[in-house]
């Protein structure tokens, strides 16, 4: 599984951390039952050509530099 550290992520990214818009992103993606509330608490996402291109998720709120986000897609 890849991981990424939060300061590395660019200004191409967008921080995702309201549990409105992440439950909605899984469902986009179809990952409800993997990221169940609670399991995620942010992510990273990326947009190419208008779509989802890359998402990073992780269970702190607050991206701290050393937190730890997994690739989900």
């Amino acid at each position: 599984m890849q991981c990424l550290l939060a300061r590395m992520f660019g200004c191409d990214y967008r921080f995702v951390c309201d549990a409105q818009e992440l439950d909605a992103l899984w469902e986009h993606l179809d990952k409800g039952v993997l990221m169940a509330r609670g399991e995620a608490a942010s992510a990273f996402v990326l947009f190419a050509d208008g779509d989802i291109a890359e998402v990073w998720a992780s269970e702190y709120y607050v991206p701290y530099n050393d937190a730890t986000y997994y690739r989900v897609k």
